[in-house]
């Protein structure tokens, strides 16, 4: 195979050995011409000035813009090259971010990495790529009721291990008000009581829970 015929791939990825591991696996691949990697999206957007791969494997958390946005300029400023992103995080809502702004494929870290090299080659042959664990999880959550940003705030607060009376003085607004968002969310959610909403949030990334916030989390 010529080069000119070969699958043309930079990374993006602000870990060294996560970007050295990938150079080598890419580099064995006799039908792939690996070019560059870059640590962030600024780097790489402004390395596709003067490069043009066929496919950009971006992860998910990136220092500066992250590669939701990364993904989204690429598609926008330089719609030739497809985006794979390979990610650490599987939750709905980082998926689905990464599906809307234009990825055609994605992988977790935690896939082999033949479904890496599977995905590239898919993804050039003009295919999306999404393992069946992926498909099931974009599947939830076209199904699940999407939350308004307000009810995504009331959540943020639960999750601080704030009460209702806390959220009310907080929102500006009635108990009452509060306890409607709430009985809202839990239908959407499918949630027991403010616990259970709290850990189906987390665990479909709807919400993030700082560091400090852990240990708050009540029923």
């Amino acid at each position: 195979m010529s080069e000119a015929e070969k699958i043309k791939i930079i990374t993006v990825d602000d870990h060294v050995m996560v970007r050295l591991g990938m150079q080598q696996a890419l580099r064995r691949q006799d039908d792939f011409n690996f070019l560059c990697s870059f640590d962030s999206g600024e780097d790489a957007l402004e390395g596709l000035t003067e490069l043009s791969p066929d496919i950009a494997v971006v992860d998910y958390r990136l220092p500066g813009i992250d590669g939701v946005e990364t993904t989204a300029r690429i598609r926008a400023d330089f719609p030739d090259v497809q985006v794979l992103m390979l990610s650490a995080h599987d939750s709905s809502e980082d998926i689905g971010r990464a599906v809307d702004a234009g990825v055609r494929g994605y992988v977790t870290k935690n896939h082999d990495a033949t479904l890496v090299f599977d995905a590239v080659r898919a993804i050039a042959a003009g295919k999306t790529y999404f393992p069946p664990d992926i498909e099931r999880t974009l599947a939830k959550r076209s199904e699940r009721k999407a939350l308004s940003p307000r009810e995504l705030e009331i959540l943020t607060f639960l999750a601080k291990g704030m009460s209702n009376k806390q959220i009310q003085a907080e929102l500006g607004i009635s108990v009452f008000t509060v306890r409607n968002h709430l009985c809202t969310v839990f239908e959407k959610l499918n949630a027991d009581d403010r616990t259970h909403a709290v850990v189906i949030a987390l665990r479909e990334g709807l919400i993030e829970l700082s560091k400090e916030d852990e240990g708050n989390v009540s029923s």
